[in-house]
Parts: C-alpha cells; structure tokens; sequence
C-alpha cells in the first residue's frame, strides 16, 4: 500500500496544515533522522508560521465575536427588522460588554 503514513501531508495547503502542527514536527523529525537537514529545518519553520497563523486566527475570532452583535444590527436595522431605537439599545449594550 503506497501513501497515507503521513496524512498526505504534501497534499495540505495552508489552512489545512493549521490541523497538522504536530504531523509537521514528526515530519521534521523524520527527516532528521533521514539526514535531511535542510528540509527538517524548512519543516520546521513552516511549522512555526502555521502555529503562528493559527494564533493570529484565534485572535481575530475575538476580534470578531466583539463586534458580531453590532454588524448584526446594522443588518436588521437595514433590513428594517428593528428601528433606530432597537438598534441604539443594541449598540449600547454591545458598548457595555
């Protein structure tokens, strides 16, 4: 049986390698012991800006969650699902949090 033992790494872009951190370092590792040290090294430093990547992403999804409910107002408030009133309650409490 040919492929798979590595979770078709190779196939991986970016976001999908965010799943794969440690697959990433056990791939380093392998290749160190292959006496492949260049390429255990760019294992490793593309391990590090995924590990990065997904910091950043974690910090932007509370970036995000802050301001969720105010871009959801805009949206009934144009929608006219709620009027000025609701929205300026919504933005108030929104200022609170």
């Amino acid at each position: 049986m040919s492929g798979g033992s590595w979770d078709y790494l190779y196939c991986k872009g970016a976001r999908e390698l965010l799943d794969s951190i440690d697959t990433l370092k056990d791939m380093a590792d392998r290749l160190t012991e292959l006496n492949c040290p260049t390429e255990a090294g760019k294992t490793l430093a593309i391990r590090s800006l995924v590990e990065l990547v997904r910091d950043q992403l974690w910090s932007l999804d509370k970036s995000i969650d802050s301001i969720r409910d105010v871009w959801k107002a805009v949206e009934w408030l144009d929608s006219r699902d709620i009027d000025q009133d609701e929205f300026k309650e919504r933005i108030e409490e929104n200022r609170k949090e």
